[in-house]
């Protein structure tokens, strides 16, 4: 479980530093907003899936896998929707 959750950790530690210094392009002026905010975002995020993963916690790995499935298949639907939505902007 230790590899599998490394594993997920390092997709994330690849793809956070370009969205982070992307996120700070959106609003050039206000840098510092941005940041904060986003590091805010991300905090929540993190609030709200360990404290998922705490109450379904039974000492089974499957439990962990669910909550990380459930972030993912949130991410692939958020991104996605970002993707088609410019898509249809740009034509």
């Amino acid at each position: 479980m230790t590899g599998l959750v490394s594993l997920f950790c390092i997709g994330f530690a690849i793809c956070y530093p370009v969205i982070f210094s992307e996120s700070l392009t959106i609003f050039p002026n206000l840098r510092g907003t941005a940041s904060s905010f986003n590091m805010s975002i991300r905090a929540l995020l993190v609030f709200i899936f360990t404290g998922l993963s705490s109450l379904i916690y039974n000492k089974e790995p499957i439990s962990i896998s669910i909550v990380i499935f459930l972030g993912v298949f949130l991410s692939f639907i958020f991104s996605f929707q970002f993707i088609f939505k410019n898509r249809i902007s740009l034509k």
